[in-house]
């Protein structure tokens, strides 16, 4: 196993994770924008960041049956025409189709760049997926900025994206095999159903980045200081990530997985409740947890089989793909004030079936 540093590998990783994590925004900062071009209807919109989760979603899931042969470069291709296409938009079928496409390159590339890390890294690998996963936040961070210097023009900003991605394509080092690697054992059957805590908690972390910048705008805030909010959000969303490969030393993950989902829950109450600042860099902070909390948690439930890592993702992006429609048509027919509502109500409900599940694992033990 290579243990020693690849600059290289480095620099191509965190081009590309800056690429996708600016990206994550942008789905939510862009849907005035949307909805204007086309005259779209609310419950509309959720397609639009529903068609980006379904492309990931068929990559993720494909992984996890067994395709091998994905490659970083051709990812990063593929996101480039997905984002070409929606920058264009000429119809709104033309937008969902980049949207579908530009997924299936972000799935992609956050599959393999996660594993090279992981890989390549050596004994230095986990830490180094901590901090790619950091760098994504930064992305996020610097999408909305992105945004106010385009004058608020989402369709611009993909129209960046693409050529960003087809400039770093070149800086990746190529790795012949990518796929998923020989099963270890099989996936324990009898643990496939705590996939319901990825596939609800990544909805709760992608309709509060895609649906709340909107609701935020509802609730009467003006669009330049909801694209100062999101970079808040997001700037916390950095932080609880880093602060989570210090935390891990001293509270289990399951733990924190907890922790976060009360965080989230209080974060949108106090949304609802008209503290729109306090409450969605609180729920930034907390959504942050869900993914990488649940992925060493999850890993750690259903053994060492590889397909394992694919696996979760593919429960969190398949939920979102699923979800976020049907969060759009809940806002589409009570409005924008049932979005912080909602994201509580599902926090909550994951915060019992986290509990039963750690009470299942320590039984096991």
């Amino acid at each position: 196993m290579q243990t020693q540093f690849d600059f290289r590998l480095f620099i191509a990783g965190c081009l590309s994770f800056l690429i996708l994590g600016g990206l994550m925004p942008l789905f939510g900062l862009a849907l005035p924008g949307i909805e204007q071009a086309f005259d779209l209807p609310e419950s509309g919109l959720g397609f639009f960041q529903g068609a980006q989760a379904a492309g990931s979603f068929v990559v993720l899931f494909a992984a996890a049956m067994g395709l091998s042969g994905l490659r970083w470069r051709t990812g990063l291709i593929i996101l480039a025409i997905g984002g070409a296409l929606v920058a264009w938009h000429p119809t709104f079928a033309v937008v969902l189709a980049g949207s579908l496409i530009l997924g299936i390159g972000y799935g992609t590339c956050g599959l393999i760049i996660n594993r090279r890390f992981m890989d390549e890294f050596g004994t230095n690998g986990p830490g180094m997926v901590g901090f790619i996963n950091a760098v994504f936040g930064l992305g996020a961070i610097l999408g909305p900025l992105v945004f106010l210097a385009l004058g608020n023009n989402g369709f611009a900003c993909f129209g960046v994206a693409a050529v960003v991605a087809l400039m770093v394509a070149p800086v990746v080092k190529p790795r012949p095999a990518t796929g998923t690697e020989e099963p270890a054992g099989g996936l324990p059957k009898g643990r496939l159903w705590v996939m319901i805590i990825p596939v609800l908690a990544v909805s709760v972390e992608v309709g509060s980045s895609a649906f709340g910048p909107k609701a935020l705008i509802e609730f009467g805030m003006a669009e330049n200081r909801v694209a100062w909010l999101v970079t808040a959000f997001f700037a916390t969303y950095l932080f609880a990530r880093l602060a989570m490969g210090w935390a891990t030393r001293f509270v289990d993950v399951s733990w924190l997985m907890l922790g976060a989902l009360l965080a989230a829950a209080a974060g949108a109450g106090l949304a609802q409740a008209g503290f729109l600042w306090t409450g969605f860099i609180v729920l930034g902070a907390a959504v942050s947890l869900f993914f990488p909390a649940f992925y060493v948690w999850g890993s750690r439930l259903l053994g060492d089989d590889p397909r394992g890592s694919a696996a979760i993702m593919a429960a969190g992006i398949g939920g979102a793909s699923v979800l976020t429609p049907v969060l759009g048509a809940i806002i589409g027919f009570w409005g924008q004030g049932a979005l912080f509502p909602t994201l509580a109500a599902t926090s909550l409900a994951l915060v019992v079936i986290v509990t039963v599940t750690r009470r299942i694992e320590a039984k096991a033990a």
